[in-house]
């Protein structure tokens, strides 16, 4: 059944899971991920959470930036994601107009910050204290056994703060 994605979603996580083997190579299940608005401040909190969160168990993350166009329909189910064979990993070959480093991403205000829908005046603050308040509860630890790491990371999204002010 045909799911319509909303247009103000433009993100999806695609997690590549080994389920069996042929010929001496996995096969992988594709669980997509969608509903996510990563310019939104609270979405974009959560978002950088669920790809530190991936960093510490130690799975691969990749950011990449395709077309809306092909997410639309990858998300609705009218085309499929095709099985990059260059990549023995479960690698999905994404027609790709550009790429973000994620532990950036997790790590560094200002990357964090990129793209974030700053209209309503209040969303680089609130993005910043949502960072705050899941990294205080563990979620943003890409590093679990680092905590001079962590400290040293939360400092620069603290002084972010103190900027937007």
């Amino acid at each position: 059944m045909k799911k319509p994605m909303h247009e103000s979603n433009d993100s999806l996580f695609v997690i590549a899971e080994p389920i069996g083997e042929i010929n001496q190579r996995e096969i992988y299940k594709y669980h997509l991920l969608g509903n996510w608005r990563i310019h939104y401040w609270k979405s974009r909190a959560y978002f950088t959470a669920c790809c530190a969160l991936l960093y510490k168990h130690g799975l691969s993350v990749a950011g990449k930036i395709v077309e809306i166009d092909w997410l639309i329909e990858v998300y609705e189910g009218t085309t499929l994601l095709e099985y990059d064979f260059n990549e023995r990993y479960g690698g999905v070959n994404f027609p790709s107009v550009g790429m973000w480093i994620v532990s950036d991403f997790v790590e560094m205000p200002d990357e964090y910050l990129k793209g974030l829908n700053t209209r309503d005046g209040h969303s680089v603050e609130l993005a910043i204290e949502m960072w705050i308040l899941l990294s205080e509860n563990g979620y943003m630890r890409s590093f679990p056994k680092d905590e001079k790491f962590h400290a040293g990371v939360k400092e620069p999204f603290r002084n972010k703060i103190k900027e937007s002010v």
